[in-house]
């Protein structure tokens, strides 16, 4: 399991390790904006053999293109920013961002 990061609020909410790295710098001001700009010819996968409809990565999801459809995450590739926020929350490792000519229909 990987560390723990207390935000140090004293409202004791905690945030696996990798996640608070990821969103530290995601958050950071850009002069693209909040969120990094999308990665041309890659597209959100989610391996539907892991999946098992936690919900975990809706939780993170700061557009809200994430749903649950049959106990399987599903996104909104176009409405998808691809800011990685939602991959790291997977406890099954099934959410990545591929090149496009990988990804397997």
């Amino acid at each position: 399991m990987g560390k723990i990061f207390s935000s140090g609020s004293g409202n004791n909410s905690q945030v696996p390790h990798e996640t608070a790295s990821i969103l530290r710098r995601r958050l950071e001001p850009s002069p693209r904006g909040l969120f990094m700009a999308r990665q041309l010819n890659h597209a959100f996968v989610v391996d539907e053999d892991r999946c098992f409809g936690c919900a975990a990565c809706i939780a993170l999801c700061p557009i809200n293109v994430l749903s649950l459809i049959d106990r399987l995450a599903v996104v909104d590739e176009e409405a998808c920013t691809h800011c990685e926020l939602c991959i790291p929350s997977c406890p099954v490792f099934a959410l990545d961002i591929l090149p496009q000519q990988v990804v397997v229909a």
